[in-house]
């Protein structure tokens, strides 16, 4: 996965090397190496302020991090498996999360906590959104189901 800011200064992307790594859009060069996974990380997603990024693994975790610190702020855990997708809620209060067991979550980003579960896919999810108001999350399925 991928993500750009929104001023397009800085990139985020993941792998199966376990990092979260930022990359300057200008230069080109990596700026900054998250460790903290155990296993592949599948999706990473930027605040829409730009100072946070949300990471999203095969570990079962979501990982909350900064710009400004080399360790996670936040470490989400809830999902009984892989963690395929993640996103912000346009108040930067809330992470969402689409997991291969069919869940989506969204996280209160201050205490770590589970907010809300949202069940019904009958395949992972893959892929989460939420409305620029804030009001609707959406979700797809690796069935295709939305």
């Amino acid at each position: 996965g991928a993500d750009i800011t929104v001023n397009d200064q800085f990139v985020a992307t993941c792998g199966e090397d376990c990092t979260v790594r930022i990359w300057n859009m200008e230069t080109e060069t990596n700026l900054l190496s998250l460790r903290g996974h155990n296993y592949p990380v599948w999706d990473v997603a930027w605040s829409y302020e730009g100072f946070y990024l949300a990471s999203a693994s095969y570990d079962g975790t979501a990982r909350l991090w900064s710009i400004h610190h080399h360790y996670p702020l936040r470490i989400f855990v809830g999902h009984s498996a892989d963690v395929e997708c993640v996103c912000f809620h346009p108040n930067c209060n809330y992470i969402v999360t689409g997991g291969v067991d069919r869940t989506v979550r969204l996280w209160d980003a201050s205490s770590g906590k589970v907010a809300r579960t949202f069940k019904g896919h009958v395949a992972g999810v893959t892929a989460v959104c939420v409305s620029s108001d804030g009001k609707t999350v959406a979700s797809g399925g690796e069935n295709g189901e939305v």
